[in-house]
């Protein structure tokens, strides 16, 4: 499948999969089974004997750091001829990029 990609993209995939791999087994846990398992978070936080809240939160921290990795990486930022996003996260901690 990733021969298909434009290396660029390929490159990409490879990186996100490399920086899913170092993240803790419960982060990992609730990304899975948000993105790719459609599970909604009370469900999640059911399954993993968690709050609604605590599922949540670590869902949108691993995601922030995530989007901070892109924002640090330079071969992953968008050409002047790609539309920049409007979007802006909005977050009351520092969170660190994964390293």
């Amino acid at each position: 499948m990733l021969e298909s990609l434009n290396p660029q993209h390929k490159n990409c995939i490879l990186l996100l999969v490399q920086c899913i791999s170092k993240l803790p087994s419960l982060q990992r846990k609730v990304l899975a089974m948000y993105y790719f398992e459609y599970m909604p978070l009370a469900d999640i936080a059911t399954s993993l004997g968690l709050s609604k809240i605590k599922a949540c939160q670590i869902l949108v921290e691993t995601s922030v750091q995530l989007f901070l990795l892109d924002r640090r990486t330079p071969h992953l930022k968008k050409s002047a001829d790609q539309p920049r996003s409007r979007s802006r996260i909005g977050y009351g901690r520092n969170l660190e990029p994964i390293p």
